[in-house]
């Protein structure tokens, strides 16, 4: 509210002013505002910013409320001076100051080396340095050169880098002192090497031979070098797998080539271990001969047919001997004596005059082994062709053959719970007539013509029919009184695999009432071979 005013009047008791009670009730207006604003006596003891019109102060660009502080206050001192430079913290960059600072404002202003004292910012192109006392200066920065009279003494070998010569040049026949050591350094260059006496070295990596070639005209090669004596015309040449061999080509116009395919014409390049194949004249065909190369290449001139020869390596040509008694060569290999082998390969069509002994013959029937035999002997009503490629074909004649006997196979399942089924294969024959099945106790079997037909019959029950052409050729079931069953008429079974072969597919099922192994006999007759 607005203060409230007490009216006086003009005069003493003119009426016109408030009465005492009015004036009263203003002054309490008054004092109960102030009371309400600033709290009564009890209750006053601070007054609160949001009470004050002004309630901060702000000193170069930091305001700060009464009551708070701030301890690192980011002055704008742009105005301020007299800032004490002892109270700076950190360093003054060269982009700080502003200009340069001058020699005099320095304590130190200048420098000196060697008995030259140069200011700062002068320079000094050629200084008198006093180098009495510097040690290390590089003698590559020397300039001029050193007299004789300014070498005390002599120069000992010692302060030399190196005692030797590094050039012979001038002394066309120069002699060692002594053994030249190498020092595990190279001598290189084309050059020829004479040595009279003994070379010797841990390893040599060198050409063991060299042929000069030259021409005979169109028609020959002339080799002039090891082996030979003077120029000979398309020699055979001898190498060593693991040797190196160089053929310098002379022959004017001859490119000399080593090929796989025999002389005559140009053939197919042999290069491995090869460089320069094909050389023409000038050029030298050098030649590592590898550890696999054949044991017969050739040499061929490229331009001319008749211009060529063999090469063998590792042999000594187209036949091996082995001492007395053995010969290798192109027509076979001829020994005196026993050759005995792990194996040998072929029909033995080309074998003459060999007696089987002991196990030397193996016997089969229907491609299973029945044993082994020196001597087969075919009896009556066979007959035996000539052998032919190592086969003898054997054939029924006459007599009119002879029947079967019936036969008892079996077979027996693994342990199997009661109404659990298990299978077994019995070895039978490829088809046959079935006469009696039997079972070692209460159960039913069922025969197959193969293995699919009996996986895909396995969910079937008991009395229930198969369907026509699954594969079943007959099923028994069995009992406790009676546990073998007699097929009348006869049932016709049989393998229908692709190729056939012996097995019966059996399946049984165990109706004994307890966990066994089941074994199945089945009587009979084979009709097929």
């Amino acid at each position: 509210m607005s203060k409230l005013g007490i009216t006086t009047g003009s005069s003493p008791n003119d009426g016109t002013g408030d009465t005492l009670l009015q004036g009263a009730v203003k002054i309490n207006s008054n004092f109960d505002e102030v009371y309400t604003f600033l709290g009564n006596g009890s209750t006053l003891t601070t007054i609160a910013n949001s009470k004050l019109t002004n309630s901060s102060v702000s000193f170069g660009g930091v305001s700060v409320a009464l009551g708070s502080s701030d301890a690192t206050p980011a002055f704008d001192l742009s105005d301020a001076t007299n800032y004490p430079t002892s109270s700076l913290s950190g360093t003054i960059t060269n982009a700080q100051l502003a200009g340069s600072i001058s020699n005099a404002k320095l304590t130190n202003s200048s420098v000196s080396f060697g008995g030259v004292s140069v200011t700062l910012g002068s320079s000094d192109a050629t200084p008198a340095f006093d180098l009495s006392d510097a040690t290390n200066y590089p003698t590559s920065s020397l300039s001029g050169t050193i007299t004789n009279a300014q070498l005390a003494g002599s120069i000992a070998d010692g302060k030399l880098a190196s005692t030797f010569l590094k050039s012979v040049v001038e002394d066309t026949t120069p002699q060692l002192g002594g053994n030249l050591d190498a020092n595990s350094k190279n001598i290189t260059g084309v050059a020829n090497l004479n040595v009279s006496g003994i070379v010797t070295a841990t390893s040599l990596d060198a050409s063991i031979s060299e042929w000069v070639l030259g021409a005979n005209g169109l028609s020959d090669y002339t080799f002039t070098g090891p082996g030979l004596t003077g120029a000979e015309n398309d020699p055979t040449i001898y190498l060593v797998r693991g040797q190196k061999y160089n053929f310098k080509n002379n022959s004017g116009g001859h490119p000399f080539r080593i090929q796989s395919t025999p002389n005559g014409s140009t053939g197919t390049q042999y290069n491995d271990g090869i460089t320069n194949n094909d050389a023409g004249n000038g050029v030298t065909l050098n030649w590592d001969v590898q550890f696999d190369a054949p044991e017969v290449l050739y040499y061929q001139c490229t331009s001319h047919a008749s211009m060529g020869g063999k090469i063998y390596i590792g042999n000594s040509g187209e036949s091996i001997i082995v001492g007395a008694a053995v010969t290798i060569n192109s027509s076979g290999i001829n020994a005196t004596g026993i050759i005995t082998a792990t194996s040998f390969t072929g029909d033995g069509s080309g074998l003459s005059g060999i007696v089987a002994s002991g196990s030397g013959v193996i016997v089969k029937h229907d491609g299973s082994t029945v044993g082994t035999a020196g001597t087969i002997n075919f009896g009556t009503n066979l007959d035996v062709s000539p052998i032919s490629a190592g086969i003898v074909t054997i054939t029924a004649s006459g007599g009119g053959g002879s029947l079967q006997n019936r036969t008892v196979v079996s077979g027996a399942t693994t342990s199997i719970e009661n109404n659990g089924i298990g299978n077994t294969d019995i070895t039978g024959f490829k088809s046959y007539a079935l006469m009696k099945v039997g079972l070692s106790t209460s159960g039913w079997i069922r025969l197959y013509t193969d293995s699919t037909s009996r996986t895909n019959d396995s969910s079937r029950s008991v009395g229930i029919d198969p369907t026509p052409g699954s594969g079943v050729i007959a099923e028994v079931v069995t009992t406790g009184i009676s546990t073998t069953q007699v097929i009348t008429p006869f049932v016709m079974g049989g393998n229908l695999n692709n190729p056939s072969d012996a097995t019966i597919y059996v399946a049984i099922k165990n109706l004994s009432g307890s966990t066994q192994s089941i074994t199945a006999n089945l009587t009979i007759l084979q009709l097929e071979a």
